[in-house]
């Protein structure tokens, strides 16, 4: 039924778009990466392929998560903490969320949230 349009009923009903409903898991590790030759796009297999999609698995809608193995790595990077002191720059900040089974992977895994925050409070408070 298109946007607005009348139901059986008689009662006027409208689509309502809330945007996309993404979820992201992070992982860190060794690939193995080939390109295929149909698509000529890049296929990228491993044991950090298969953690990162059983931590998307674990993530709900409109969330990112992460390994704390991957928070480490990025905390360890220089680039990311911003030069200026700007208080409204955005930076990443993690809420640690505990020890998970994951399907397929022997051991738990710590996982982390991932939110954007301004330097002081968190920009998308759950």
């Amino acid at each position: 039924m298109a946007a607005g349009g009348k139901s059986r009923a008689g009662t006027t009903c409208n689509t309502l778009f809330r945007g996309l409903r993404l979820k992201i898991g992070i992982d860190v590790g060794r690939v193995h990466a080939n390109v295929n030759h149909v698509t000529g796009r890049m296929a990228y297999r491993g044991r950090v392929m298969n953690r990162a999609a059983r931590v998307v698995d674990k993530a709900p809608s409109g969330h990112v998560w992460c390994s704390r193995a991957a928070w480490d790595v990025f905390c360890a990077s220089p680039s990311k903490v911003a030069e200026d002191d700007d208080e409204e720059t955005a930076v990443v900040d993690a809420r640690p969320l505990g020890m998970y089974s994951l399907k397929g992977v022997p051991e738990q895994v710590h996982l982390m949230q991932c939110v954007l925050a301004t330097r002081g409070r968190l920009l998308s408070e759950d």
